[in-house]
């Protein structure tokens, strides 16, 4: 595997970057074992010891600009390839009729985006917005032919006054195809309200992630296939309605401490996986 990166300034207000990036991905042990085990009363599985390595290639090309210190704007584009690739594949040749998932090289996978990212600070900083809107491109050929493509959108608002501050994000749902085993992953919208308090060594805060959410399904998965397919649903807690109330107080011990912005990094939204 290996990387390359390049990066262009041509002036404060300017600056270009692209990365590329290639590996190969090795099968799992189990993905290339030749021994069939019973995994229900319906289904079997077993490897395929001729599976061959596969080469995946990523490329990511940025541009921000920076016309002064209110407002920050990016522009990137990303482009994720694999060939020949590994993935399940479903027939009913197992004891009885039943059905036998086998690992076997089959097809492409890519999964491309083109995105903004803009930051804006307005009233001296007290109030700083962002907004990253994302167009995702994504598809398969071979065992699982499918293309989907989607809108995604993070927001994110932090608002200083006195001592306190204000933090929410929210994320738009995603849908997209996994990479091995053409399941398509739905997840649901995600969003957090933070009200915080900071005053020398004291810190307090309250937190409340996905607050209008009563349902507990984190993950929606389907499978489509010639002689196969589910449609499942998975629950926790992670997507569920969740409050937290928390206090501290730091001790110096005689020594100066360095404190950060106490928004940076607490609960932050991430962007939409890159898959």
């Amino acid at each position: 595997m290996g990387n390359v990166y390049a990066t262009y300034s041509p002036n404060q207000h300017h600056q270009f970057e692209a990365t590329y990036g290639f590996g190969k991905s090795l099968p799992d042990t189990y993905q290339k074992s030749p021994n069939m085990l019973q995994q229900d009363e319906l289904m079997w599985y077993a490897g395929t010891p001729g599976l061959k390595n596969y080469w995946n290639n990523t490329i990511n090309v940025t541009y921000t600009w920076l016309p002064n210190n209110r407002w920050q704007l990016e522009a990137d584009g990303r482009l994720y390839l694999t060939n020949n690739r590994v993935v399940a594949r479903y027939t009913p040749t197992a004891p009885d009729g039943t059905m036998l998932r086998q690992y076997v090289n089959s097809g492409s996978y890519r999964s491309g985006a083109i995105g903004l990212n803009g930051t804006a600070k307005f009233f001296g900083g007290k109030l700083i917005a962002k907004l990253k809107p994302e167009m995702w491109f994504r598809g398969t050929t071979g065992e699982y032919d499918m293309t989907y493509n989607e809108l995604t959108c993070t927001a994110q608002l932090t608002w200083y006054f006195g001592n306190f501050y204000l933090f929410g994000w929210y994320m738009t749902p995603s849908t997209y195809p996994d990479e091995e085993s053409g399941v398509k992953q739905r997840s649901p919208s995600r969003y957090q309200i933070q009200l915080g308090y900071g005053n020398g060594a004291w810190r307090a805060s309250a937190t409340a992630d996905n607050f209008l959410r009563t349902s507990w399904e984190t993950n929606h998965q389907t499978l489509t296939s010639q002689y196969y397919q589910f449609d499942r649903r998975e629950y926790g807690t992670n997507q569920h309605m969740r409050f937290q109330f928390s206090v501290t107080y730091t001790f110096g011990y005689g020594k100066k401490i360095q404190r950060g912005d106490e928004v940076s990094g607490v609960g932050a939204a991430g962007s939409a996986i890159l898959k």
